[in-house]
């Protein structure tokens, strides 16, 4: 899937979220990072519409580290 197509996902799940949006950017496969106005970064990956995964930055790295 194309990041652009993850962002569109983000926006429809998350519209309080993304309404705060300051920048996105890709992060993986299926995978984008956002960043919302007060610097607070959290990191969105989509696979289906009953399979995706919405974390802070910091929980994302804690997980990626135990594995």
């Amino acid at each position: 899937m194309k990041h652009k197509d993850v962002h569109e996902m983000f926006t429809k799940l998350f519209p309080m979220y993304s309404a705060g949006e300051h920048t996105w950017y890709p992060s993986g496969r299926n995978t984008i990072r956002i960043k919302i106005i007060e610097n607070i970064e959290f990191i969105f990956t989509y696979h289906t519409n009953k399979c995706w995964t919405f974390e802070t930055l910091q929980m994302y790295n804690e997980y990626r580290i135990k594995e």
